[in-house]
This record gives C-alpha cells, sequence and structure tokens, in this order.
C-alpha cells in the first residue's frame, strides 16, 4: 500500500494486526476456575487425619467442580471471538469504504495498480479501442469520398 495513501494504509494495518489470543480472551476466566486445586486456595475441609479414599474423593469433588465452571465460563464467551472478528471487520469497512475522502485514495491506489489488477481486461479494451479507430478511419475516409466536391462525371 503506497504511504500516502493513510486512509486506506491505515484500515489495512486494523485489519491486519488484529489478534485474538487465549491468553486475553480465555485464560483468566478459565484460571479462576482452577484455583480452587491449589491447596492452599481451596474450600473443601479435611478430617485431622484424612483417608486416601477421603483425598480421592475430595479431589474428585473439585475436579468435577472445577470442569463445571470452566465449562459454564467458556460457554458465556461462546460467540465473543465471532463479535470480535465482526467488530474489527466493521472498523476495516469504516475505514476503507465510508471514510471521508477515502473514495479519492481509492481512485489514486487504483490508477497506479489498474493494468496489474485486470490486465486482460486492459488488454481487450486496448484491443477494442484500435479496432474502433480503425473503424472510425475507415468511415471518415468513406464520407470524404462520397463528399459531391471530390465525386466528378465530367471526367
Amino acid at each position: 500500500m503506497p504511504e500516502d495513501l493513510n486512509r486506506l494504509k491505515l484500515g489495512f494495518q486494523i485489519l491486519s494486526t488484529f489478534e485474538l489470543s487465549y491468553r486475553g480472551l480465555i485464560q483468566h476466566r478459565i484460571r479462576r476456575h482452577l484455583d480452587r486445586l491449589t491447596p492452599d486456595e481451596t474450600l473443601l475441609q479435611l478430617s485431622k487425619s484424612p483417608s486416601a479414599n477421603e483425598i480421592l474423593v475430595s479431589l474428585q469433588t473439585l475436579h468435577a467442580e472445577a470442569i463445571y465452571e470452566c465449562e459454564a465460563a467458556l460457554d458465556e464467551l461462546l460467540c465473543e471471538p465471532s463479535q470480535a472478528a465482526y467488530a474489527i471487520v466493521e472498523e476495516f469497512v469504516d475505514r476503507i469504504l465510508r471514510a471521508e475522502g477515502v473514495k479519492d485514495d481509492w481512485q489514486i491506489f487504483l490508477e497506479e495498480i489498474r493494468s496489474e489488477i485486470w490486465a486482460t481486461e486492459f488488454e481487450k479494451l486496448g484491443e477494442n479501442s484500435r479496432l474502433r479507430r480503425e473503424w472510425m478511419s475507415s468511415v471518415e475516409r468513406a464520407l470524404s469520398a462520397n463528399q459531391l466536391d471530390s465525386v466528378n462525371f465530367l471526367n
């Protein structure tokens, strides 16, 4: 993108730099539900002399609760990635189609690269223009030959 077309360049930069990461979107929502599995953070109380079975049952309970809460948290944000992508696309469209003066930027940009984008179309257009010029030249010659001044029957 040419440097001087700032409105177009900004729109494409916004789109190309968009990132949606696990760390930014999901990790903090899951992490808080995993804290209950940390021995110093758990609310579950064991007896003074827990048996191996009591510890196992407690761990299984904590695990099941953490899984349930993680699934619930993920269900809540199920559509957020799509909404974030939609918002970025709308911002992109605003910048490259709806912004004031952007039509001029597009015109300049397309003038510079039109032969790269529409190579076959411009080739056909050039051929059609050549044929049109030849046709117009033939018509002009025919018209001038048919002028009354140039017709001489008395020779």
